[in-house]
């Protein structure tokens, strides 16, 4: 089951674009989300939903929809949660400085906050059916946590994973001053 919240945007559905491949490899089930204000803003998103819900049905993806009052990241938490999802996949609108801090992130808290994985597109991404899962990792053994998810969905899609180790320059002392220089290939 994967989550996937929408918000009217055309950015918001850049999500569903994202997880299509692994639809359209293991049946899945799609859980639409719409967090709103108030009740007066249900009529619209329910019209929304209804044709986000007729556009998956063309590739008949089974999908589930519903509404949450309140703010947008709680409302994603609480639904993944109770609803028992296993992913959730959205989209980040790509605010920046004072905005994003005016504004917040859903995606950030989401990522920061949620108890199963989380896919985030940036709006405007093509998707390339066929390359690698990418995992990078850093050491520690939650960024290896991610593993077997990446396993389980390049098997679906039958695609490699690249599993990238960044190894951090630092200064290395010369006789002729200090320049940068990448070591530990080994620790790699």
């Amino acid at each position: 089951r994967i989550l996937v919240p929408l918000d009217g945007s055309p950015q918001s559905e850049t999500a569903l674009g994202a997880i299509m491949p692994i639809v359209r490899a293991h049946p899945t089930e799609v859980h639409l989300l719409t967090a709103i204000p108030g009740p007066e803003a249900a009529e619209g998103a329910t019209t929304y939903l209804a044709r986000a819900v007729a556009g998956l049905a063309a590739f008949a993806v089974r999908t589930h929809h519903d509404l949450a009052l309140g703010p947008p990241a709680e409302a994603i938490l609480t639904y993944a949660r109770d609803q028992r999802v296993d992913w959730i996949a959205l989209s980040t609108h790509g605010r920046s400085g004072f905005r994003r801090v005016y504004l917040g992130s859903v995606a950030e808290t989401v990522l920061r906050r949620a108890e199963v994985p989380v896919l985030v597109c940036r709006k405007d991404t093509a998707v390339r059916p066929g390359g690698p899962v990418i995992v990078a990792v850093d050491g520690s053994a939650r960024a290896e946590e991610a593993l077997p998810d990446a396993v389980m969905i390049a098997r679906m899609l039958n695609v490699p994973i690249d599993v990238v180790f960044v190894a951090v320059p630092y200064l290395a002392a010369s006789g002729y001053g200090d320049f940068p220089m990448i070591y530990s290939h080994d620790e790699a």
